[in-house]
């Protein structure tokens, strides 16, 4: 095969692929508290949501240090998260719980996939309330709790990623087509 056409090639599988491959969201945050306990938050998402498909949300806790200030916290139980998607004109509210964490280092986390078919806002933004309980073996489980705006998600209608990578592998046909006949 002639070099041309490994160039052609080349560009029409970038063609089709660059514009739908989503970049993913993973914002990280780690809190310090009071009593010496440590703990990560992370989340993932794609920041592009194509109207009509599921919109999947990972979110992740991980226990990077129990505390030993104020008694002496041997795991994370209760972990639940609230969230909200909120865009002009369309609000979801939900909530997900995670699985007891029973050792330092440990982590649980969750994958949802939502349904958001018909979202006319261009955008949204992800809001989350993070709540759980340390169970310390010396006295009241501490309650923990944040509040974290974790990203804007772009929405897009289907039809557009489709048109693209279809009219570039037709005129590159074309283009090869009219040159085979030269």
């Amino acid at each position: 095969m002639k070099k041309k056409y490994y160039y052609l090639l080349s560009i029409s599988i970038l063609l089709i692929l660059v514009p739908t491959q989503i970049l993913a969201g993973s914002p990280t945050l780690t809190e310090n508290e009071t009593d010496g306990t440590v703990y990560t938050l992370s989340a993932s998402f794609p920041d592009t949501y194509t109207n009509g498909t599921l919109f999947d949300l990972y979110f992740e806790l991980t226990a990077d240090t129990f505390g030993t200030t104020v008694g002496v916290i041997e795991a994370f139980y209760d972990i639940l998260i609230e969230f909200s998607l909120d865009g002009d004109t369309y609000t979801l509210l939900e909530n997900t719980t995670l699985a007891d964490i029973n050792i330092e280092g440990g982590s649980s986390s969750t994958t949802l996939s939502i349904n958001l078919t018909g979202i006319a806002d261009p955008n949204f933004y992800i809001n989350t309330k993070w709540t759980f309980y340390g169970n310390n073996t010396q006295g009241d489980d501490p309650e923990y709790q944040y509040f974290w705006g974790i990203g804007r998600v772009r929405v897009k209608e289907a039809s557009i990623s489709i048109i693209i990578p279809v009219l570039a592998v037709l005129s590159i046909g074309t283009i090869v087509l009219k040159r085979k006949k030269d």
